[in-house]
């Protein structure tokens, strides 16, 4: 972890906390509600072998569908294999709902281009704070 101390990430208001793990680029806490929060670290690169790692971990607590809840820091930048695979209608399936909380022009120009780009096929949007962002997921049902 670069940084930041895990425990100084706050938990989410709603839902209780049943799984966490650090992915060294990220901390993913799961809850009880189906909310997957990632917290990216400032410096990050996500990459295809960061997903693979939480594919394995969602597989070792059930391997089921959440509604996914990313926080970034500062300079976290995104290989556009990802990008790809996370629009894709045959890529994530695990994901009912993506929420992007964006906090910084960087990131929230890399948003938008995902977003008209990309199409994600699961419901997605964008927020500026984490408590819209949490509101909208949990109105996400799974399919």
């Amino acid at each position: 972890m670069t940084g930041v101390n895990k425990h100084t990430v706050e938990f989410l208001s709603q839902g209780n906390l049943i799984h966490e793990r650090e992915f060294g680029i990220a901390l993913g806490r799961v809850y009880d509600n189906d909310v997957f929060h990632l917290y990216f670290f400032s410096g990050s690169f996500i990459h295809m072998e960061f997903i693979d790692e939480v594919y394995a971990f969602n597989q070792e607590i059930g391997g089921h569908a959440y509604r996914n809840l990313y926080e970034f820091e500062a300079h976290v930048d995104l290989d556009p294999e990802v990008r790809e695979w996370a629009a894709a209608p045959d890529g994530n399936k695990k994901t009912i709902a993506d929420a992007l909380v964006v906090n910084n022009l960087a990131h929230k120009l890399l948003a938008n281009f995902y977003m008209r780009f990309n199409k994600p096929v699961k419901p997605t949007r964008i927020f500026n704070k984490r408590e819209q962002a949490l509101k909208w997921l949990l109105q996400n049902q799974a399919n």
